[in-house]
């Protein structure tokens, strides 16, 4: 299968500079992407035909009606938001040794970027359905994440001052500007 690409939607939690490892010892990179119910619903279709061709398939050759996942990457979350859930892992080991994985990510002219992407920004991505099979869970599918394009940016940040104001009097560190300044010039500068 070929991928398939979303509409535009609103990123929460993308993983997709760099993967997380909390979860995952090789690294996992992941994106909830928002959308609206109609761009959903065609979404959920796009994907929803394929899925069930698979599903045919596998019962055919098992000879036997197969009992469904519960887990959906496409889904309506307790809040109501239409949420596609996309990941890919950064690291597997394979037969012929381990391979890494990495998201292509673009701007909104199709063009590379490096910028970090933050939740809020207005994002659409390319992902392929991946079927699987287990007894004790059923059937089910995940959707693998293979590029990103941002559309609006909304660059991510780690918090600080956004979320502390000033305290006056309070303890006052050394920027690292200041830093460098001093080891500039002191006689233990490095050199570079």
């Amino acid at each position: 299968m070929q991928n398939i690409t979303s509409p535009k939607g609103k990123a929460v939690y993308p993983q997709v500079n760099e993967p997380n490892y909390k979860f995952d010892q090789g690294g996992m990179y992941s994106i909830k992407l928002h959308l609206t119910e109609d761009d959903f619903k065609v979404f959920e279709g796009q994907v929803k035909d394929y899925v069930e061709a698979q599903y045919q398939a596998e019962c055919a050759k098992t000879g036997k009606k197969l009992k469904r996942a519960n887990s959906s990457p496409i889904r309506i979350t307790d809040e109501g938001d239409f949420e596609i859930y996309a990941k890919q892992a950064a690291k597997k080991e394979t037969v012929k040794g381990p391979m890494t994985f990495s998201i292509a990510l673009y701007d909104s002219q199709a063009k590379p970027m490096n910028e970090k992407i933050g939740s809020g920004s207005t994002c659409k991505i390319a992902v392929k359905p991946w079927t699987w099979y287990n007894p004790s869970l059923g059937f089910g599918y995940t959707l693998q994440l293979s590029a990103v394009q941002v559309i609006e940016l909304k660059e991510y940040s780690s918090g600080g001052s956004s979320m502390f104001g000033v305290e006056d009097g309070g303890f006052v560190s050394e920027s690292l500007e200041t830093a460098f300044t001093k080891e500039e010039d002191s006689d233990f500068a490095p050199s570079f």
